[in-house]
């Protein structure tokens, strides 16, 4: 299993030429929330179209997902109308500083500033073994399956 040390180790040295502050979050493949941080830019897709692309990324597709202010829960990952979860997880954390991340086996808590927690958890049936991916530009990514990090 990822220890804490590790998984600080891993994110948060690549988020300090950024001062930790999120440059755009959203939900992606239906349930799938990310963050990202530094300056926006493009690459080309397979199809040809252009996709935003930004230096540093965190992915959270785990079973269930949850974006926490103050107590009150924002957003969850069974949210039904994906362009309203789109515009309430990027008003919640664009802009915002990321400032600790805890991971267990089965679940990760990403703290924010202003009490904001995103909070997501693999379930043990069915197990998906999926809680986060991270990618750093011009590094490989990595992930937790099992709650285990890995780098690919």
């Amino acid at each position: 299993m990822a220890s804490q040390g590790n998984l600080n180790q891993a994110v948060l040295p690549r988020l300090e030429k950024y001062r930790s502050i999120i440059s755009a979050a959203g939900i992606r493949y239906g349930s799938v929330a990310y963050i990202s941080f530094g300056p926006r830019g493009f690459e080309r897709s397979v199809r040809g179209g252009e996709l935003e692309k930004y230096p540093v990324s965190l992915e959270f597709g785990s079973d269930v997902w949850r974006l926490i202010r103050h107590g009150k829960i924002l957003l969850d990952s069974e949210n039904c109308d994906q362009e309203a979860a789109r515009k309430i997880i990027s008003e919640a954390l664009v802009g915002s500083r990321l400032v600790d991340i805890e991971a267990h086996k089965n679940e990760s808590i990403v703290r924010f500033e202003n009490d904001t927690y995103l909070i997501s958890e693999i379930l043990s049936e069915p197990e998906s073994g999926f809680l986060y991916g991270f990618q750093a530009e011009d590094e490989p990514a990595w992930e937790t399956v099992d709650g285990i990090l890995l780098q690919t």
